[in-house]
C-alpha cells in the first residue's frame, strides 16, 4: 500500500494512491454537460468505496436559500460520482481513458456486499453546525440511498478535527 496526501480545500487527505480515483480526470466526467463530481473516491477495502467532498466553509441552516443550494450542489456531486464510478466499473464507456481509474476499484466485485460511504468534510466548521447539514444531505439523497440500498448512516458530514481523529486527514 502506498500512502500519499491529496490537498483539497486546505486539508491534506491521507489516501492509498493505488486505490485513489481523482474523478474529474476521466474523460466522461470532463465531457458530460451538467455532471458534477466530488473531489475524489478511494477504494477503502475490498467492499467499501469512500466518496469524499471537501469544503472550506458552509452556510448555516438558518440561511435557507444558500443552505438549500449548498446541500443540492453537494448531493449532486456525491450522487453523480457514485453513478459515474459504477458506470465505469460496468465498462459503459469503452473510450474512457482508464489509466486514471484504479484497477483495484475497477475489479472490485459488483455485489450487494459493495458499500459506499459519502463524506462531506468541512474545514473549520463548528461541530454543532454539522448535524443540520448531515440531516439535510441525507434527506436530499434519500432516493439514491433507497435505490442503491445504502444506509443513511453512510452519509457523514464532519469537520477537519473529526476527519483528523478518524485518520482521514493529516
Amino acid at each position: 500500500m502506498s500512502r500519499s496526501l491529496v490537498e483539497e480545500s486546505g486539508m491534506r487527505f491521507i489516501v492509498d494512491s493505488d486505490k485513489l480515483f481523482r474523478v474529474e480526470k476521466v474523460r466522461p466526467a470532463k465531457s458530460m454537460f451538467g455532471v458534477k463530481v466530488a473531489e475524489f473516491a478511494e477504494l477503502y477495502s475490498d467492499h467499501l468505496i469512500n466518496i469524499i467532498e471537501a469544503k472550506s466553509s458552509s452556510p448555516r441552516s438558518d440561511n435557507t436559500l444558500n443552505f438549500e443550494t449548498y446541500i443540492g450542489d453537494i448531493a449532486n456531486k456525491l450522487e453523480d460520482t457514485l453513478l459515474l464510478i459504477n458506470a465505469l466499473r460496468l465498462n459503459r464507456f469503452v473510450d474512457a481513458e482508464m489509466q486514471d481509474f484504479p484497477s483495484a476499484m475497477r475489479h472490485a466485485g459488483l455485489s450487494k456486499t459493495m458499500d459506499f460511504h459519502f463524506f462531506l468534510v468541512i474545514k473549520g466548521s463548528q461541530k454543532e453546525w454539522l448535524m443540520p447539514l448531515q440531516n439535510a444531505l441525507i434527506s436530499r439523497m434519500s432516493t439514491l440511498l433507497q435505490i442503491w440500498n445504502i444506509k443513511s448512516s453512510s452519509v457523514k458530514v464532519i469537520n477537519d478535527v473529526m476527519a483528523h481523529d478518524m485518520g482521514i486527514i493529516e
